[in-house]
C-alpha cells in the first residue's frame, strides 16, 4: 500500500513539473494543457493552486533554494539561446540572451541602487547622553597627534589631507 501511494506520489508531483512548465513558461491555457496531457481542466486547475500553494510556502521559509532553482532555469534557457544563436544566427535569440541576462540580474538584486545608510553619529551620542563636540574636539587632537607621531601621512589621503583636521565639526 506504501509503495502504491509513493508511486500515486511521485507521478503526482511530476505531472505537475509539467503543468508549471506549461503554464507558467510557456504561457499555454490551462484547456491547452489538459488536452496535451490528457488531463480534465479542472485536474489543471487543481494543480496550479498546488503549484502556488506550494511556492508560498517556499517563499514564507528560505528563499535560497529558490533562487538557485530559478538561476538554473535560467542558465538552462540562455544555454538553448546561445546554441539556437549559433545554429541559426538569428539576432532575436541575442535580445531573448540579454533579456534573461537582466533577469537573473534583478533576481540577485544586481541592478538596484546600492543605499547608502547616513550615520548621524551626533545624534546617536547624544541618544547615549554624550557631547558630540566634546568627542569632535577629541577625534581631531588624536587625529593631530596621529599626524605628528608620522602615523599619518598626508600625501596618502590622512585624516589632514581629507579636511577633517580643520573642520568645524559640522560634517
Amino acid at each position: 500500500m506504501a509503495g502504491k501511494k509513493a508511486r500515486q506520489r511521485a507521478e503526482r508531483e511530476a505531472r505537475r513539473l509539467e503543468v508549471e512548465k506549461l503554464y507558467f513558461r510557456l504561457r499555454l491555457t490551462q484547456q491547452e494543457i489538459a488536452e496535451q496531457l490528457g488531463l480534465s481542466q479542472p485536474t489543471v486547475s487543481r494543480d496550479i493552486k498546488a503549484i502556488v500553494r506550494q511556492w508560498v510556502a517556499e517563499y514564507v521559509g528560505d528563499v535560497a533554494p529558490i533562487k538557485a532553482r530559478e538561476l538554473g532555469d535560467m542558465d538552462a534557457m540562455e544555454r538553448d539561446c546561445a546554441l539556437e544563436l549559433a545554429r541559426t544566427k538569428d539576432p532575436r535569440w541575442m535580445a531573448e540572451r540579454r533579456h534573461i541576462k537582466a533577469q537573473r540580474a534583478r533576481l540577485l538584486g544586481l541592478d538596484k541602487p546600492q543605499k547608502l545608510e547616513i550615520h548621524d553619529w551626533r545624534k546617536e551620542a547624544r541618544e547615549k547622553g554624550l557631547d558630540p563636540d566634546t568627542i569632535w574636539r577629541q577625534h581631531v587632537a588624536a587625529a593631530a597627534a596621529a599626524i605628528e607621531a608620522g602615523a599619518g601621512d598626508a600625501e596618502s589621503g590622512s585624516v589632514a589631507d581629507s579636511g577633517a583636521a580643520s573642520s568645524d565639526g559640522n560634517d
